[in-house]
């Protein structure tokens, strides 16, 4: 087989997994790149999520070139094949275009539903060569119409427009050291610096996470820098150092590593037997496990023995700040998923006031965009909300953190978007 045409081959596949069988990017990826080298899986990976972030404005620069509008094209094997080789003559520097084509023009040949299409793929995109097409700018495009929409009407079109560009471009590496007192020692080794927020940004995120130096001696664990602010928020003014700390939500981990490596006594509650597991491998590989309780439990009815003073809740929510590593959301979630989230969070967060003592601290966290699944929540009842101050992240007016893909951690690169609140139990 041509150097090139399995990666070519495995991308349809997975786009078709994703598009039309709604399966997450990384469960497809995994099923369809289990053969390849790693060398041809990091280009299948760039390849495959250039044409999730990018697939708007690729179909819109298609469009002028087919003889009938995208998604009129069939089969829906053909039109992924044009926009795979779109996606490298219009998005991804350094590609030879003709090579492309070639390519493109192969793949279609050698699936039969395709064949028969095989000279108008030839044809389109070694036109879209000859009149040099670029990428239209509008980022929007790429954003489904209600979902920009709502971000829209939630924060004015400058910013939804801004949240649509930064959302879609290739993500930073952002990492959190067990030892706080190592963070300046990590960034020396792994090239990178330590933010205002704690976290570590490396220079380069490039190849395997487990080659980087001190990710199997369980050194350090990758976290966005806005994913680690929740826990610094239940512990601000606080020793945590043998106090017993609630995680809901917990899997796979992240937070919870956080607070076993601040000393506290945690118990993790997940639903989910699978993600509990690797929150376990994760517990084994950092030596953080010592002091760790693992449920597995559904969190709007779950309760502890005993009440705690520290609750934190990352609830289910749409993850839409997290567009940047997960593209292939923007085509799994619906316009009524949101409602149907903003109903689970507000039973989740209501169990979890139940879980505090009497002046107990709750801190409950979104990674999504939506005010839905944020700001537009009530308070929940029996408890006050308690404004964050003098904290790392400028809080809103209203003492809530709204963090945005766009928005800046001290470095370059943008963070994911989150929504964080806190309360104190009356």
């Amino acid at each position: 087989m041509k150097q090139g045409l399995a990666v070519r081959r495995s991308a349809v596949k997975i786009l078709g997994r994703v598009f039309r069988q709604q399966q997450m990017l990384d469960e497809a990826f995994r099923a369809e790149a289990k053969d390849l080298t790693p060398q041809d899986a990091g280009f299948l990976k760039a390849l495959v999520t250039t044409v999730l972030r990018r697939r708007g404005q690729i179909d819109a620069a298609l469009a002028p070139f087919l003889p009938r509008k995208p998604e009129k094209i069939k089969p829906p094997q053909l039109l992924d094949i044009l926009r795979l080789g779109a996606a490298q003559i219009l998005c991804m520097d350094g590609t030879a275009a003709h090579a492309a084509v070639d390519l493109a023009v192969e793949a279609a040949a050698k699936n039969r539903k395709t064949s028969a299409a095989k000279n108008m793929v030839n044809a389109v995109l070694r036109r879209m060569l000859r009149e040099n097409v670029a990428l239209p700018p509008d980022a929007s495009l790429n954003i489904p119409p209600w979902l920009f929409k709502i971000w829209e009407a939630d924060y004015g079109r400058e910013t939804a427009l801004r949240i649509a560009d930064t959302a879609l471009r290739e993500p930073v590496l952002d990492i959190t050291v067990k030892n706080m007192q190592e963070r300046q020692k990590w960034a020396e080794s792994l090239g990178g610096i330590v933010l205002p927020t704690g976290s570590l940004r490396c220079a380069d995120a490039g190849g395997r996470i487990g080659d980087m130096s001190g990710f199997v001696e369980g050194a350090w664990w990758v976290q966005d820098t806005a994913a680690a602010l929740p826990v610094q928020i239940l512990a601000q003014g606080t020793d945590l150092r043998g106090r017993h700390v609630i995680d809901l939500c917990a899997a796979p981990g992240g937070k919870t590593l956080q607070l076993a490596a601040m000393g506290a006594s945690v118990t993790a509650v997940d639903k989910s037997a699978a993600r509990l597991s690797l929150l376990e491998e994760n517990l084994k590989r950092t030596g953080l496990g010592k002091n760790v309780t693992l449920v597995e439990a559904d969190v709007t009815q779950w309760q502890p023995e005993t009440p705690s003073d520290f609750v934190l809740l990352d609830a289910p929510c749409s993850a839409t700040g997290t567009l940047r590593r997960h593209p292939d959301l923007l085509y799994l979630k619906r316009e009524e998923d949101i409602a149907a989230l903003a109903a689970l969070q507000r039973a989740a967060r209501q169990n979890a006031a139940q879980m505090l003592s009497a002046g107990g601290r709750l801190v409950y966290a979104v990674c999504s965009l939506q005010k839905a699944e944020g700001e537009a929540h009530p308070p929940p009842e029996n408890l006050l909300p308690e404004p964050v101050k003098d904290f790392v992240f400028e809080a809103e007016s209203d003492g809530n953190i709204r963090s945005f893909p766009f928005s800046d951690p001290g470095a370059a690169g943008g963070m994911d978007g989150f929504f964080i609140a806190r309360f104190r139990r009356n």
